[in-house]
């Protein structure tokens, strides 16, 4: 999953228990939210390609894991402060 995120996406995820609920930073995280998503349907594409049921697999775990941090930025855009 690492080899699709960049060190920005990295820090930002880190960082979501501090910027959680703070509506000075609802833009970058709906940024970040929506550039997973974006991953996560490259990957998504990349995995339809792969003739291997192993690497498809994992292929399928790696979309999860992009998906799954997409909704927790949305999530944390709609914490309370």
């Amino acid at each position: 999953m690492y080899e699709y995120m960049t060190e920005p996406l990295i820090k930002t995820l880190n960082a979501l228990p501090k910027l959680a609920g703070d509506p000075a930073h609802s833009v970058e995280l709906n940024a970040v939210a929506q550039a997973l998503e974006q991953m996560a349907l490259s990957a998504a594409e990349a995995n339809r390609a792969g003739a291997d049921p192993s690497q498809r697999q994992t292929g399928s775990v790696i979309v999860d894991g992009l998906r799954a941090a997409a909704e927790l930025c949305r999530n944390a855009v709609e914490q309370p402060a």
